[in-house]
């Protein structure tokens, strides 16, 4: 299971509701396991920012574009919802990919995914692994 980290600027009024989706066995939010608030500030403008860890059971990409649900995807949860910005980032060590999510009302919502890098520390020596001119020679 991989982690994933969530900040979103929205009304205060909003901000109950809006983390709901994203709690426990929540049969209409977005199937996640596990949550965790960090931190929460509002401001005398009527915003709050909130800054949460979870465990989603899917991919970040589920969220974004619910196959079932248009109503909802994330986009159509951030409008419902006032959401200002969204950032949304998982890292998933076991498939060696991460994904990050921003969404804000003037630039709408963006996806990317991405392979890491290569990690020195899933490099290897085979046993039967030659320096090349002694490869060469053994055909």
């Amino acid at each position: 299971m991989s982690d994933a980290d969530k900040a979103v600027v929205l009304p205060t009024a909003n901000v109950d509701e809006f983390l709901k989706l994203f709690e426990k066995n929540n049969a209409d939010g977005f199937g996640v396991q596990e949550i965790e608030e960090t931190e929460r500030y509002s401001n005398s403008h009527g915003l709050t920012f909130c800054l949460l860890n979870f465990q989603p059971n899917f991919e970040l990409y589920d969220m974004v574009y619910s196959a079932t649900d248009r109503e909802k995807s994330l986009k159509a949860i951030c409008e419902r919802y006032g959401v200002k910005r969204l950032t949304m980032f998982m890292n998933q060590p076991f498939c060696e990919r991460e994904e990050s999510v921003t969404y804000n009302k003037k630039n709408g919502l963006d996806y990317q995914s991405r392979n890491y890098f290569p990690l020195p520390c899933n490099e290897y020596l085979d046993e039967d692994e030659m320096i090349e001119e002694k490869e060469e020679e053994a055909e």
